[in-house]
């Protein structure tokens, strides 16, 4: 019995014959390779032939039950006769629990349910997790068997197991029945607090499967709960696990509720584009359920789009559908939906009426449920009768294990008696071990002799080398007053740089002053100049001349913006090219009247402080560029994008000016148009050493290869 000195004896003893069966085994396969034939299994005195068979017989079963489960449940049934028959209760249990795990696998619940049973009353120490195994099994049988209320209890044990050994695949396994069972019985707060419980664990396990299974359940717990962000975020879970196990059917499923999260969100044209993908699908090929929540789903679009009449002749169809089979719980859910639906447009009475066919139909599945479980309720009860037979032969077998405890114990006194001789060893080993440690303390004590000896001859050195040191310190003192007059000497020096360098920084810091306001003034004289164009062309009528001052304007801007960040930055010799091109397009999308949300700007830009000197030349040539992208590219009030890009790569800054407007004309015609503004590019580009290309590729672009210039 658990927790007296027999049943630890006795657990002791089963371990230690285990152990030597499966070393027997091992050995046995490894002659078995090495003489190239198995009929002839090794002989280890103490353990029968017919133990070595059976655990050949376990490890055979459980490598081949996957592939082949007769074969294997006939290996299984013969190892637990013969352990059985030796007494080892523990490897007999084992072979149940595999039983069992074939009998459930093979949906035969009642027979599961005893060999579960069986199992776990062979495993007498509830310790052991191989116990708490055999529990979850016989819950799990009691679920699929309807017994509900009994199966509650042990998953709670299984449970509050895990927890303290820490085993997320009881927990995982244990905690998603806990769910079921409480949503059957309408408990969502519950059954969604066992369920994250479960998904938690086989996320840690990596349980793509049953992560899956569960994150489904998830969904819909969030979305009776009207929690439809939760609800979309599980659905998009689902939809990435099942792309990866490449799960086709389950991914149109998952996809169907995305679609109708997102429509109780008001997120209509997501839900729109989704149901799109449904529209070439062949509903032949689709089982029923899909093909009914295919159209409960349409159904709830059409209703929020506040397209009753289309609405309703979809869920028609549904029901439809729903009847054929003589299905009242499909139809249920076309019902829910529609109900639903009607809330959302506080269409209550219409909700109400929804509802209460929805309530009529779930009764009606309900009630033959509970019919067809009445048949199998004596069922239950005859299994019942037997597990209870089971267990008084089970405490018959305990009371034969008694009986050898007299036998264990002789066997115990012979291991205390060896034990005992083991220590007489010990002693006699460390009687040497203490004379080896006198033996290191007379040597340690002669050492400790020839130690003091050394330390005389040091002794004697230390005075000697006194002697040499007071030699040295008298020289020490006299280079010490020579170091001491080269200080003094480097001292006044230093203070001589230092009135130098205090007058250079002030000369320095009003050159800098100075600088700065003669940017400040030039920036000035240009926004006049600037401002006297803007005045002119409030005079002219010509168009041409318009867009020529316009131009003129603009430029003169693009030279103003310049020198007023050379006056604001405390670096008087470079500007930062990325600051600059973004005061520069707004100055110029607002000269040419342009809307930022019609014409986007996008742009890809280094972090680059570049010198006044290249500054001045590359921001004309940019400004020439953005004006022509604005004026010609976008002409008849198009929407589009124009992408600015500026690298330094290779030692060369590479510009590239895109849109997508009209393009370019053919090169003869753009060699024909040489306006001012391209050859303007075209002298500054020289300027500054650059290879200049014009071309078309879903709108113009130019792009420009500079391989003069300077950082700040």
């Amino acid at each position: 019995m658990p927790g007296n000195k027999f049943g630890v004896l006795q657990q002791v003893t089963e371990e230690m014959k285990r152990a030597v069966a499966y070393l027997l085994f091992s050995l046995w396969l490894l002659d078995a390779v090495a003489q190239k034939q198995t009929s002839a299994p090794l002989v280890i005195p103490g353990i029968t032939d017919s133990i070595q068979i059976a655990s050949w017989q376990y490890f055979e079963a459980i490598h081949s039950s996957r592939k082949d489960t007769a074969q294997a449940f006939f290996l299984l049934k013969n190892a637990a006769r013969v352990f059985k028959k030796n007494n080892l209760a523990i490897d007999e249990g084992r072979c149940r629990l595999k039983i069992a795990d074939i009998y459930f696998d093979s949906a035969q619940y009642g027979k599961s349910f005893g060999s579960y049973q069986a199992a776990q009353e062979l495993f007498f120490d509830k310790s052991q997790r191989d116990y708490y195994y055999a529990t979850l099994g016989v819950a799990k049988s009691q679920f699929h068997r309807g017994l509900y209320r009994f199966s509650v209890k042990a998953f709670a044990e299984v449970i509050e197991y895990s927890y303290k050994i820490g085993d997320d695949t009881l927990r995982a396994s244990a905690s998603e029945y806990l769910g079921d069972i409480f949503f059957i019985f309408q408990s969502n707060a519950d059954s969604k607090n066992y369920l994250t419980s479960a998904f938690i664990a086989q996320t840690n396990l990596h349980d793509d499967p049953g992560s899956l299974r569960v994150a489904d359940k998830l969904f819909t717990l969030e979305y009776i709960d009207h929690k439809y962000d939760s609800a979309l975020a599980y659905s998009d879970f689902s939809i990435s696990i099942a792309d990866k196990l490449n799960k086709k059917r389950q991914l149109r499923d998952y996809s169907l509720n995305r679609i109708a999260a997102l429509i109780r969100l008001k997120r209509l044209d997501e839900a729109k584009q989704a149901l799109n993908k449904f529209v070439n699908v062949q509903f032949v090929n689709w089982d029923l359920n899909s093909r009914i929540k295919y159209e409960s789903v349409l159904g709830n679009y059409y209703m929020a789009m506040r397209e009753n009449e289309r609405a309703l002749s979809i869920y028609d169809s549904a029901l439809k559908h729903a009847s054929m089979p003589n299905t009242p719980e499909l139809q249920a859910v076309v019902y829910s939906n529609m109900a639903d639906s009607y809330a959302e447009q506080a269409n209550y009475e219409k909700a109400y009426e929804c509802n209460l066919k929805y309530q009529h139909m779930m009764s009606d599945f309900f009630s033959n449920s509970i019919s067809n479980l009445s048949k199998i309720e004596g069922l239950i009860k005859e299994d019942v009768y037997n597990s209870r037979i089971r267990y008084l032969s089970s405490i018959n077998k305990i009371k034969e294990l008694q009986l050898l405890h007299d036998k264990d114990a002789k066997e115990n006194l012979e291991l205390e008696n060896r034990f005992k001789d083991s220590i007489l060893q010990k002693e006699k080993l460390l009687s040497a071990a203490l004379e080896l440690e006198n033996s290191y303390k007379t040597k340690q004590l002669e050492s400790g002799q020839q130690l003091t000896a050394t330390l005389n001859r040091e002794s004697q050195q230390q005075k000697q080398q006194l002697k040499r040191e007071r030699n040295l310190q008298g020289a020490l003192i006299a280079g010490l007053s020579c170091m001491l007059l080269l200080g003094a000497l480097a001292a006044y020096q230093y203070r001589r740089t230092r009135l130098k360098n205090r007058i250079i920084e002030k000369q320095s810091g009003d050159l800098k002053i100075l600088v700065k306001e003669i940017h400040h003034r030039v920036k000035n004289n240009l926004q006049i100049i600037s401002s006297l164009l803007d005045i002119q062309s409030m005079t002219v009528e010509n168009q041409q001349a318009l867009e020529s001052i316009r131009g003129s304007k603009n430029r003169v801007q693009s030279m103003a913006i310049i020198h007023r960040f050379l006056y604001h930055e405390d670096n008087i010799r470079g500007i930062m090219i990325e600051d600059y091109l973004k005061n520069l397009s707004e100055n110029l999308f607002s000269s040419y009247s342009i809307n930022p949300d019609k014409v986007k700007l996008v742009t890809d830009i280094d972090r680059l402080n570049l010198d006044v000197d290249t500054m001045i030349p590359l921001g004309l040539i940019i400004n020439e560029l953005i004006s022509n992208s604005l004026k010609y590219a976008f002409a008849d009030n198009e929407t589009g994008v124009l992408s600015i890009s500026l690298k330094e790569r290779d030692k060369n800054l590479h510009l590239q000016v895109r849109d997508t407007g009209v393009g370019f004309p053919s090169p003869e015609a753009l060699q024909q148009r040489q306006t001012f503004g391209l050859q303007l590019i075209s002298a500054f580009a020289q300027k500054l050493k650059a290879q200049l290309e014009y071309y078309n590729d879903n709108g113009a672009v130019v792009c420009m290869r500079i391989k003069k210039y300077k950082l700040a």
